[in-house]
């Protein structure tokens, strides 16, 4: 199965956010037909949930959640290819180890706003005819 929209230009939110898709595309044609919508159905409740605790942890400074949901994070992002994002949460997730308000300030914003459109991206294909 290969989803509606996948990347086409540069100018993507999907290339920006999934690079050129091959990742995620493939683990569809892996899962199949039937299975391809209840995975994406999934990821987006996965990546929901992530953001879910995530958001308050950060601004209440929670540092061993936002460890864990970084790592959560890092997982999913990795694995469907959202490299961008996979970097960004390995990089909050070490200022949350070293406790580092400045740097955790710093990367937050972008991290939760990349995640947030990516949520967008994943539940779109999910619910695409």
């Amino acid at each position: 199965m290969q989803p509606r929209t996948m990347p086409d230009s540069k100018g993507d939110t999907e290339t920006c956010l999934l690079g050129d898709g091959g990742t995620l595309r493939d683990i569809l044609m892996l899962a199949g037909p039937d299975i391809a919508p209840r995975l994406l159905a999934q990821i987006t409740a996965d990546l929901t949930q992530t953001a879910n605790q995530l958001r308050p942890a950060l601004a209440q400074r929670d540092w061993p959640l936002i460890r864990a949901q970084t790592h959560v994070l890092i997982s999913v992002a990795g694995t469907i290819g959202a490299m961008g994002l996979h970097a960004e949460a390995c990089r909050l997730n070490t200022a949350a180890h070293l406790r580092d308000e400045a740097q955790t300030a710093a990367l937050a914003p972008a991290l939760m706003d990349d995640l947030s459109r990516l949520i967008a991206l994943i539940d779109a294909l999910g619910t695409a005819p």
